[in-house]
């Protein structure tokens, strides 16, 4: 085939509402709303036909680093075809090598959902060539065993996407008008794990909790809000454990909010980047600027 080039989207959450714990549940229920932004990790697939099984080789590069293969075990792309061939059996696949290059700029370890973006790409791509549906329930069960974003992310079209996601983040309750925003994406020069992020989340003796959030902010989004209007209700429980666990976030929101033209910041996801919805481009642009000459990645972007 010729090669097909795939983008995938970084998110921000507009709002993120963690539920304590639930007993006998190792993972956390939740509801938030999901929106895709103008900020792109680029795909590259080019399958040859061959004799041998169907295989996948994966070459990832960035702005800061030389291309590197990446083993199997470590790649979130190979977990995508090893858990499509779990779900589909391995006919379904046709025989060759599947060779794909990925060209990150999304960071890592920010909250911005760069690995699920890609990992929802390549299900898309093997569905292409299995011929197969991916927005059947099998293959988002895919979606779902590789990461709880996957499914978000399988959903969007082209064009971005904004939705309500509750149980584990994973089960779309309903797509959103997806609003008109400009934005500057913040982040420190260091990353903050999930894992980690939850983890002093439960220890907390009491969680801040922010019941109704997503439905509230889903309402003004389907009633046409305002860019102020939609800064305001935009809300993350997970955020006081993210700034515990590097507190240079804390110091960064303050800094970031006080910018001309900010109309409010908030943290994506577990962060430790933040996003400031702005007035106006020149806003977005001019606050990028300031972060940029502190030598902090920042880009302005819109959803």
């Amino acid at each position: 085939m010729n090669q097909v080039i795939a983008h995938a989207p970084a998110k921000i959450n507009l709002v993120l509402d963690v539920e304590p714990l639930r007993a006998g549940e190792e993972k956390h229920r939740l509801s938030s709303i999901f929106c895709t932004t103008s900020l792109l990790d680029t795909l590259v697939f080019d399958f040859a036909m061959g004799s041998e099984p169907f295989n996948a080789q994966v070459k990832i590069e960035t702005a800061d680093s030389s291309p590197s293969f990446v083993k199997e075990h470590d790649n979130t792309l190979i977990k995508v075809v090893e858990q499509f061939k779990l779900a589909y059996g391995f006919g379904f696949l046709p025989p060759g090598t599947l060779n794909v290059q990925l060209i990150k700029s999304i960071p890592t370890q920010a909250g911005l959902g760069g690995g699920s973006s890609d990992a929802a790409a390549m299900l898309r791509m093997l569905c292409w060539l299995a011929q197969v549906e991916p927005l059947s329930e099998k293959s988002l069960s895919v979606a779902r065993a590789v990461g709880a974003d996957v499914p978000f992310f399988l959903h969007a079209p082209k064009a971005g996407f904004c939705a309500l996601m509750g149980g584990y983040g994973d089960e779309l309750l309903s797509d959103l008008p997806k609003p008109q925003l400009h934005l500057v994406l913040v982040k420190p020069a260091f990353g903050v794990s999930t894992k980690k992020a939850y983890e002093v989340f439960d220890s907390r003796s009491t969680a801040d909790n922010n019941p109704g959030a997503s439905e509230r902010l889903a309402q003004a989004l389907n009633d046409e809000a305002s860019a102020p209007k939609i800064a305001a209700l935009c809300a993350n429980n997970l955020e006081s454990a993210a700034i515990e666990i590097l507190p240079e976030i804390g110091s960064l929101k303050k800094e970031l909010s006080s910018l001309p033209g900010v109309l409010g910041a908030t943290l994506s996801g577990s962060g430790s980047a933040l996003f400031a919805i702005c007035e106006s481009p020149t806003a977005a642009q001019e606050s990028m600027q300031h972060f940029a000459k502190q030598d902090l990645w920042s880009v302005a972007v819109e959803t």
